[in-house]
């Protein structure tokens, strides 16, 4: 079959599709549905605890359909399973739309809801890039991953914004009708692999001239390890390190998006100044993700890199527990924003590139499932410790504790 990628290599064009189809299913569910469910406490009567068994079911959900994401994506493609993801996010929305949502039903949906983030991106995005892309795998990884960063500075604006407009029926059919379009880069664009159009990963032409100068440079990611069978992939000390560092980081970012506010109020600070820090925060966490794109041609192992975001975490989440001024927030909110953006494009780079390309697929969902099933009991100890001691300090040492430990194991990869 003839190349399709003239001057400019198809897995650009695939990286773009993705970035655009990440953005309307996995960021999209996750970014407008927080914004849907705060104002339906006001419209619907609701109380904070169906939010919090929203939220539950929706962790659940995206932990328990992560392999089956994985696992589709290898077996029948990355393009089938967006396909998927994309349809069941605009049937979703559609149903819970002409049916004015009931609790029952709404709970419903976000049991189901983690299978359009799980098959539109969270689990998918990087299978489909590492389909493509070997040497400049970081540069295409950063690009895709972006997209969350992105997400969470204009999505929660348009949502509001929709709100504002034609109320929470408007929210939803707007979702729906965001999941339906994602299937117009999906099935026009998307290919599974470079083969399918005769290419190689990285491009035909960028291999030839990049050939010699990269024959002594860093080695081929993923073509390191091989296992007997997916449990020994499961079981191996490699896998064991990246997901104990995987969970770690997502905990302390979704800890720190969801109680920095509070520490800080709690701190006498005043709202609209830790507002302030929480979206400067998230622009560094943004600058974290892009400046992944050059680790792959700076010479330095991955898993230093990653030493390196724990070795600036830990003393951050610890700083940041005991800060009770202005600067001290500020400063430290930049520290974990940075480092939790670099580690999340980070990741399934360093997985790749500690446990090889023979079982990345499921090893990468079985990542999120375990990440998001932690992540359920995380919130129930947060209260708990909370309620306790009165503080939030605990927990944000515990993390601080925690991303020592996933020092060590970033060093002993």
């Amino acid at each position: 079959m003839a190349a399709r990628s003239g001057r400019i290599f198809y897995g650009w064009y695939i990286t773009a599709a993705t970035w655009l189809s990440y953005m309307a299913l996995a960021c999209v569910a996750a970014n407008c549905g927080a914004v849907i469910n705060a104002h339906s406490i006001v419209d619907r009567g609701w109380n904070e605890g169906i939010v919090g068994i929203l939220n539950s079911c929706l962790y659940a959900s995206v932990a328990f359909f992560a392999i089956p994401a994985g696992k589709v994506a290898k077996q029948k493609g990355c393009r089938y399973a967006f396909t998927v993801g994309a349809v069941v996010q605009g049937l979703i929305f559609l149903t819970v739309f002409l049916m004015d949502a009931p609790v029952p039903l709404y709970i419903g949906a976000h049991l189901l809801l983690g299978l359009p983030i799980a098959f539109g991106g969270q689990v998918t995005a990087p299978i489909l890039v590492d389909s493509w892309f070997d040497k400049r795998k970081s540069e295409a990884m950063a690009a895709v991953i972006t997209a969350g960063g992105i997400a969470g500075f204009f999505l929660p604006a348009l949502t509001e914004a929709i709100y504002g407009l034609s109320g929470l029926r408007g929210c939803w059919i707007a979702v729906s009708i965001i999941g339906f379009s994602a299937l117009l880069p999906i099935r026009l664009v998307f290919r599974d692999r470079p083969e399918e159009i005769g290419e190689v990963k990285d491009g035909i032409n960028w291999t030839r001239t990049h050939s010699s100068a990269s024959a002594g440079g860093k080695k081929e990611t993923g073509a390191v390890r091989k296992y007997a069978s997916l449990k020994e992939a499961y079981l191996s000390k490699e896998f064991i390190m990246v997901s104990i560092i995987n969970t770690v980081y997502r905990t302390a970012q979704t800890t720190f998006i969801g109680y920095a506010l509070l520490h800080m109020m709690r701190s006498d600070l005043p709202t609209r100044t830790g507002v302030t820090i929480i979206v400067i925060s998230n622009i560094f966490s943004l600058a974290g993700r892009v400046l992944v794109s050059f680790t792959g041609r700076s010479g330095i192992p991955y898993r230093l890199w990653t030493l390196a975001q724990f070795v600036i975490m830990a003393p951050a989440l610890c700083l940041f527990a005991f800060s009770g001024n202005y600067l001290f927030f500020l400063l430290t909110g930049v520290m974990i924003g940075f480092t939790t953006g670099f580690m999340t494009a980070m990741v399934p780079l360093l997985l790749s590139d500690s446990c090889g390309n023979q079982y990345y697929n499921e090893q990468y969902g079985m990542l999120n499932t375990i990440c998001f099933a932690c992540m359920i009991a995380a919130p129930l100890l947060i209260s708990f410790l909370t309620a306790v001691t009165g503080a939030y300090t605990v927990s944000f040492l515990i993390l601080a504790a925690l991303s020592v430990v996933c020092g060590v194991c970033a060093w002993m990869l």
